[in-house]
């Protein structure tokens, strides 16, 4: 498939500041960003399905996401009727729910994802002098027409009809492409748990306090001025999902972060409250996953709720001031709010 790609941007040539700052601190760092999509002795990891891994040293690897099929091993996945988290339907789901291409990734959609996560990475190195528990994109790759031309032509023939429209849409003035990551830790989320995945199974350690490395993480994010989804994420999917919650206490996908300077008042707090539950349910399923008593689940539910959002705002607020750092009025009025501005709040959430 490499006749069909050509490397369009890489870490290093993008943000070179950047890559010399992350090789302080990642040995053989450069070595990796030379891999250019070898994917030797890689693996699938369930419901991962545009996504392939492998491991290059002690808990460091890579990924390559986006599709490196020839055509016709293309057709036969199109043709499986595999089910992704129970859908038998994806070929026409992606299209007209998420916008997306099945088991392909979108130009668009990486180079975006590129540009934020290196703008994100960037800014948390040079604040806190530490490698963000995030994948890292390495490089960008695009593929040539005439391979895009055909994907389209073996789409439209095993999809309804009145979807080819939709999927021309998708298509204007876009095409296909493959990212390549280096992730810092495995890469097991918290979905592969949940799915019993072997190789997750082996490498699980059972740190349940990951919950707080991803409440950790998600204040870090708020304090180099990111949030890792909006409320109106819920459709495409967010860092915060459980298929997207590393298991080393990380988020894997950043597709979903949004510059706090880009939202309104209203959007922003609705959405710091809508991550903070997405980090409850998760902190649910992960706790929960070891324990057989449900007589007392209500009221486990309820303690878990309250120490993590408790948990983040004295965090918050107390990282923001020892850093000297001003977050946006909005999240400010949050974590003083008076008794009074509490009631008021609530029956402003509608």
């Amino acid at each position: 498939m490499k006749k069909n790609i050509t490397l369009i941007k890489s870490l290093e040539n993008y943000n070179h500041g950047c890559f010399d700052l992350l090789s302080n601190q990642i040995p053989n760092l450069s070595e990796y960003s030379k891999n250019n999509l070898d994917t030797k002795d890689s693996f699938y990891l369930k419901n991962h399905k545009r996504s392939i891994y492998k491991t290059v040293s002690s808990n460091i690897y890579l990924s390559i996401k986006g599709s490196l099929d020839n055509l016709e091993e293309y057709e036969t996945k199109i043709c499986s009727k595999e089910s992704i988290l129970g859908n038998n339907n994806i070929n026409e789901m992606f299209p007209m729910l998420e916008r997306k291409i099945p088991f392909q990734c979108l130009l668009t959609e990486l180079t975006e994802e590129f540009e934020l996560s290196i703008d994100f990475i960037n800014k948390y190195l040079t604040l806190f002098n530490r490698v963000p528990n995030v994948p890292i994109p390495l490089s960008i790759f695009e593929y040539n027409r005439e391979y895009q031309a055909e994907v389209i032509n073996i789409l439209k023939r095993n999809v309804s009809q009145f979807l080819s429209p939709h999927i021309d849409k998708i298509m204007t003035n876009d095409s296909f492409g493959v990212i390549e990551y280096l992730y810092p830790t495995p890469p097991f989320r918290l979905m592969d748990l949940k799915e019993r995945d072997s190789r997750v199974q082996i490498s699980w350690s059972e740190d349940f306090s990951i919950v707080f490395s991803w409440c950790d993480l998600f204040i870090d994010s708020l304090i180099i001025g990111y949030i890792p989804a909006s409320k109106h994420s819920m459709i495409k999917g967010t860092a915060l999902d459980p298929q997207n919650l590393l298991l080393s206490g990380g988020f894997s996908d950043m597709g979903s972060l949004i510059k706090l300077k880009e939202m309104n008042d209203t959007v922003l707090v609705e959405s710091f409250y809508y991550c903070v539950k997405k980090i409850i349910i998760a902190a649910e399923i992960l706790l929960e996953s070891k324990n057989l008593n449900t007589s007392s689940l209500d009221e486990r539910k309820t303690f878990i709720n309250g120490k993590i959002q408790n948990y983040i705002i004295n965090e918050l607020d107390t990282k923001a001031r020892e850093l000297n750092v001003i977050l946006p009025i909005s999240l400010l009025e949050l974590l003083n709010n008076t008794k009074e501005e509490i009631i008021e709040r609530y029956f402003d959430m509608n």
